[in-house]
């Protein structure tokens, strides 16, 4: 079976929310261009949300419709507006509407920009959004960072049980709420990571048929590690967060390791699903959909387009295929998610999807155990 677990599982555990982490990039020095870059984004995002597809009514009068499933502005979008502008400054961005809005950025952010020249401003744009790129990845970074973990008892559950022959773990959270519960409890899984080599692991893309559980992360992990352009790596301890002192095991020091781990963030993360350790990943949850029959769904909230396209698939290739959905509240889910909405009522008319009323915090194996 897989069990595919969004942001929404890590709350329990009083991490923050998209919207939290968004407030605490916010608190950074007032006359921070940093932050005016950040007001600045959030402003025009602001007014795209409030005054998009216009439409007409029958009196004559216009009126906007505003963005329907996206009500706020996240960290994440702010990630993605910031991305698109540094992409735009390297050449590397096929689309004129980016050129078009980087430019409505720079003149609106003049007072902040350092230069006179149209030029010297798009210049300086271009490092203060990588700045800005790289101080969001370090912030989210630190935010997910604890060693508190509640709510995930049936992870244990499901890990130990009989009933599971085996447990295919695939998450999108950045957080190692599942490596620590696992590893407190005892329980053994493969993650594509090697053997011990002193104080890390080198992912290599090999999972272990021993293991009965198997981790897939397919956003990547605030435990991972780029070293040079294609290694990754990812600490024996998995909440050490020092890798300037990491060593192999010769006792040698681990050199030219990125000093953000390697993740992805940002409604753009979907570009680099074809790319590194990335692409292994979504090969392997592949994979896990057309040899598995049953899933077990909490904590996502449906904002994936490619992820969704594969679900919709997996429903679509075999009646036999089950989606059991844990939310507290699962017709507000499907209303808040364009591509859930559209399968919602089919697919639980025909039991391929069948909502359980409780977050994952609250669900114990015997509630799902008629479905294993």
């Amino acid at each position: 079976m897989i069990l595919f677990l969004g942001s929404g599982v890590s709350l329990a555990s009083s991490l923050p929310s998209v919207s939290e982490i968004r407030t605490e990039l916010l608190k950074i020095k007032n006359e921070s261009r940093l932050l005016k870059l950040f007001n600045l984004l959030l402003e025009l995002d602001s007014n795209y949300l409030k005054n998009s597809a216009p439409f007409r009514y029958n009196s004559g009068k216009y009126g906007f419709t505003g963005q329907i499933f996206r009500l706020e502005t996240t960290y994440e979008d702010l990630f993605y507006l910031v991305d698109q502008i540094v992409i735009n400054g390297i050449g590397l961005k096929a689309d004129v509407t980016v050129e078009a809005f980087t430019d409505l950025v720079r003149r609106r952010g003049r007072s902040f920009l350092k230069g006179k020249t149209k030029i010297e401003q798009a210049l300086d744009l271009h490092k203060l959004a990588n700045d800005a790129r790289k101080f969001i990845e370090y912030k989210v970074s630190t935010l997910l960072h604890t060693t508190e973990v509640r709510g995930l008892d049936l992870v244990v559950e499901l890990a130990n049980s009989p009933l599971v022959s085996n447990l295919n773990i695939v998450t999108l959270n950045h957080d190692t709420l599942i490596e620590q519960i696992l590893t407190r409890n005892n329980i053994e899984f493969t993650d594509g990571f090697g053997y011990r080599d002193g104080d890390v692991r080198w992912f290599e893309d090999k999972f272990s048929n021993d293991s009965k559980i198997r981790l897939i992360k397919l956003h990547g992990s605030i435990s991972w590690w780029l070293q040079g352009i294609e290694k990754v790596l990812q600490p024996v301890i998995i909440t050490d967060k020092s890798p300037t002192d990491w060593r192999n095991k010769k006792s040698e020091p681990i050199k030219d390791i990125r000093l953000v781990p390697s993740f992805l963030t940002g409604v753009s993360k979907v570009y680099s699903y074809n790319r590194g350790i990335f692409a292994d990943q979504h090969y392997r949850f592949l994979q896990l959909l057309h040899n598995n029959n049953l899933m077990v769904m909490s904590g996502y909230g449906w904002g994936d387009i490619p992820i969704n396209f594969q679900l919709q698939n997996w429903l679509d290739r075999d009646r036999g295929n089950t989606l059991i959905l844990l939310h507290h509240d699962p017709m507000d889910l499907a209303d808040n998610s364009l591509e859930l909405r559209h399968i919602y009522n089919a697919y639980t008319k025909s039991k391929q999807i069948i909502p359980l009323e409780k977050w994952l915090s609250e669900t114990s194996l015997p509630a799902i155990k008629r479905f294993l």
